[in-house]
């Protein structure tokens, strides 16, 4: 199991799947902590999907992107810290977006 502070809420970094392309994906889930007990965030609560499933891009095993912008600003620096990815240096373009790949080390 690993952890993160995201938007200062105390989450699970939880791996799971799209369905459309077996491509990973990452979902960050509150759990119980007295931060997020304070703030009246249950444990279990979705906080974000830290990825954007990509049908067309051609992921090796274990890879996905990181939609790091907008409300997710501030993403893959916070998966990168707490050790959940590692950056490959490989970019996704989709549409008006531009991705940064990484490696999940869950």
């Amino acid at each position: 199991m690993v952890n993160v502070t995201f938007s200062d809420i105390d989450c699970e970094v939880v791996k799971c799947q799209y369905a459309e392309n077996d491509q990973v994906a990452l979902e960050l889930v509150a759990i119980d902590s007295p931060g997020n007990r304070e703030k009246g965030i249950g444990q279990g609560e979705c906080v974000a999907m830290a990825t954007s499933c990509l049908p067309g891009f051609p992921f090796r095993d274990g890879q996905t992107v990181i939609k790091d912008y907008m409300e997710n600003s501030g993403m893959l620096a916070a998966l990168v810290g707490c050790g959940a990815v590692e950056m490959t240096g490989e970019l996704a373009f989709s549409g008006h977006a531009c991705y940064p790949v990484v490696d999940v080390r869950l």
